[in-house]
């Protein structure tokens, strides 16, 4: 996958706490934060909708890097963003 859009799963690296989350971007009806679903309507996910792996962007005053995109099932946790 070329860019983030929905179904895709997310890895991105926060500098602030220095870990890797993942999320699976879903329509809001499927979103679940605890199961690290998150819809492209919600705030991280219009900040991420469209970019590439490899850029950084702002959210919440954090530096947040795109680290891979993909279109495998991810395990749900919760994340901290």
């Amino acid at each position: 996958l070329d860019r983030i859009s929905v179904g895709c799963a997310v890895t991105l690296y926060d500098n602030e706490f220095e870990e890797e989350v993942e999320y699976r971007i879903v329509g809001s009806t499927e979103a679940n934060s605890l199961a690290g679903k998150i819809s492209n309507e919600s705030p991280i996910g219009k900040a991420i909708f469209g970019l590439k792996a490899g850029e950084s962007f702002d959210f919440n005053g954090k530096k947040v890097k795109i680290i891979a995109i993909s279109s495998k099932k991810i395990a749900g946790k919760p994340a901290i963003l």
